[in-house]
């Protein structure tokens, strides 16, 4: 990875530094200390947050002013962090960061053997997601869509709340409607404010495990379906097809799914993206082009170039069950003759720090731990969630009494577009 590249791409723009640095000192407790959020714990963990970030900012991460407030571009710190690591310049990311991931897996990977004698293993999962209506709409039906699990998994519990101004809502003009993956909710009728859908259910082991001889053929419609050369941010462009040949050569497809797992590893960064930048022409082409990608094109990187040998490839969406962290992924499924769906998630390269260390290089590479999954595309997806979303915004994950918080917020306003919290219980 050339590391004077890397770092240009990781300068983003001057106006997307608006998150105040409260914010990136929650997230930053999440992603180091998701074991250690407690009070006790928690002043002297920001503490050593607020020394990394001086680090940073004397290491060259940028920032903006307003009311002697710093403020900064969610993006550009993380993936700022992880680069002055794979540098050797400050080793934060390696000391805290890596190591949280770390245990979250082996945490989990503990209750699942644990349990699996009994068959008991079975995490309950807590969903709500808060929608800002914050635009008149009296008059307009509007549709609010939540994701549930792909399979079959019983929903309890649900709920639907709105705020102070919404208190004239009657049964009479909303609607709520069970689909394969997600709930919908239609209204009619009202005015600005917020609408929260949450529900709960189980989220059994059975439904994540990786599909071994149970599937030794793939049907033609599939296999047409999940080789198509264009889907989403998915694109065997000429650069990908010639690419992907250099590195697989003519070998059995689980070979050649080795080589280019190993390829992306050494040769792309794990860490984030503003989408507005990608080039929705060619993104593959453009992630190569900036050798940084995060779970999502990183997958659909992965999934270009097996299509272009020919080996069926399909994105899949959803959470991890971490119940100390649980968080929105995506990951990529390859079918491997006479095996079936086998599961490759890139976020080995964070778990491995940057593909340096072996024993977690490999952790995910043909199969993963439990998923709650939501989308398995292109057939299974929750499609428009029903608010409106700006190109610019930013993703910020923290901590709540209730679980993880992720919100979404637009870049330019600071206006919550959505936010989702997750809790996880064994």
């Amino acid at each position: 990875m050339d590391s004077k590249v890397l770092f240009e791409n990781i300068l983003c723009e001057k106006t997307l530094r608006t998150i105040d640095e409260s914010e990136i000192i929650e997230m930053l407790l999440v992603w180091g200390f998701a074991f250690d959020l407690d009070h006790d714990r928690r002043t002297q963990n920001i503490s050593i947050i607020q020394n990394a970030i001086e680090r940073f900012v004397k290491h060259g991460l940028h920032y903006e002013k307003s009311l002697n407030r710093r403020l900064y571009d969610p993006t550009e710190v993380i993936n700022f962090m992880k680069w002055l690591d794979q540098n050797q310049h400050d080793f934060f990311w390696s000391d805290y960061v890596v190591p949280t991931g770390q245990k979250l897996v082996e945490s989990l990977n503990s209750k699942l053997t644990a349990s699996q004698a009994s068959r008991t293993f079975a995490p309950s999962l807590s969903f709500s997601r808060t929608f800002n209506l914050s635009s008149p709409n009296v008059g307009k039906k509007i549709r609010l869509r939540v994701p549930t699990g792909a399979h079959e998994s019983e929903l309890r519990n649900i709920k639907i709340d709105f705020d102070a101004f919404n208190h004239e809502l009657t049964n009479a003009n909303q609607e709520l409607s069970t689909h394969q993956n997600y709930l919908q909710l239609d209204i009619v009728h009202f005015h600005s404010g917020i609408a929260r859908i949450h529900y709960e259910c189980i989220a059994p082991y059975k439904q994540n495990k990786e599909l071994t001889y149970s599937e030794p053929k793939i049907s033609t419609e599939d296999r047409d379906l999940y080789t198509q050369s264009s889907e989403g941010f998915i694109k065997v462009s000429d650069r990908i097809k010639k690419l992907a040949r250099s590195i697989a050569g003519h070998n059995p497809p689980e070979e050649q799914t080795h080589a280019l797992w190993r390829w992306i590893l050494d040769n792309m960064m794990f860490g984030l993206i503003h989408y507005h930048l990608i080039d929705l022409n060619n993104p593959t082409d453009w992630a190569l082009d900036r050798q940084v990608v995060d779970c999502q094109i990183g997958s659909a990187l992965l999934i270009s170039f097996c299509r272009a040998l020919g080996i069926p490839a399909r994105l899949v969406g959803g959470y991890t069950l971490y119940s100390e962290a649980p968080s929105q992924h995506y990951w990529a499924q390859i079918w491997i003759p006479r095996i079936g769906w086998r599961s490759y998630d890139l976020i080995a390269w964070d778990l491995s720090r940057g593909g340096l260390l072996k024993d977690w290089r490999n952790i995910f590479e043909g199969k993963v731990d439990p998923r709650f999954i939501t989308e398995i595309f292109p057939r299974n997806v929750v499609g428009n969630i029903g608010v409106s979303f700006p190109s610019r915004y930013h993703r910020i994950v923290s901590s709540t009494a209730n679980g993880i918080e992720i919100r979404y917020k637009d870049a330019e306003t600071g206006r919550l577009i959505y936010s989702d919290v997750i809790s996880v219980h064994d």
